[in-house]
């Protein structure tokens, strides 16, 4: 026979009630805790500066193009720094010193603030008679700030798509020809009208 008392077994039972409950505690409280963490991030996230570096035709003519740099984002950007990888882009910046596009000052010096939905542009090159050559270039750009509730530093790499420039009217060798017979193929379709009319 046993000697286990029926009290020994109520402490038992007790004792294994108490584990049970502070097992359930501590998991109870990692839950809590991953939660909060994710509901921390997830805050950061939606608060959080994003900016994009791109290209973009410039208002006055599509033949030029401006950097733009963009913050999309719910909160300022702060210590915007920048650094070209990859090709350095020969730019037509009117301004000595500047050749290409890591000796132009904003690169060089960065921007300090760039609050949400603020936007910069700067004038870097023409597409004339270089149109097909800069879709064969592979410049990166890389941008480096701080901002949102906790102030964390974020990096991210834009590569320059001067392709993305579809509306610039300088397309491939093929396009223009296509072009050249669409307008081409209009003045005959007019002078053949001219021609019907008269008879």
């Amino acid at each position: 026979m046993s000697n286990i008392t029926l009290a020994d077994w109520a402490q038992i039972v007790i004792a294994v009630a108490t584990l049970a409950t502070a097992i359930v505690a501590v998991i109870a409280a990692k839950q809590s805790h991953d939660s909060a963490k994710e509901n921390r991030l997830t805050t950061e996230e939606l608060a959080r500066p994003r900016l994009s570096v791109f290209v973009q035709s410039t208002a006055a003519s599509k033949q030029l193009v401006d950097l733009i740099v963009i913050n999309s984002g719910q909160s300022s950007a702060r210590n915007i720094k920048f650094k070209v990888e990859g090709e350095d882009l020969k730019v037509d910046y009117q301004s000595a010193g500047v050749e290409v596009l890591s000796q132009l000052r904003v690169i060089k010096k960065g921007v300090k603030l760039l609050e949400p939905g603020g936007k910069r542009t700067y004038f870097i090159i023409s597409l004339i008679g270089r149109y097909e050559d800069l879709l064969e270039t592979k410049t990166t750009v890389e941008v480096i700030y701080n901002g949102g509730p906790t102030s964390k530093q974020y990096a991210e790499e834009f590569p320059l798509d001067f392709a993305s420039l579809s509306e610039s009217g300088w397309r491939t060798e093929e396009t223009k020809a296509a072009k050249e017979t669409v307008s081409e193929l209009k003045k005959i379709s007019k002078h053949l009208h001219q021609i019907a009319q008269r008879k």
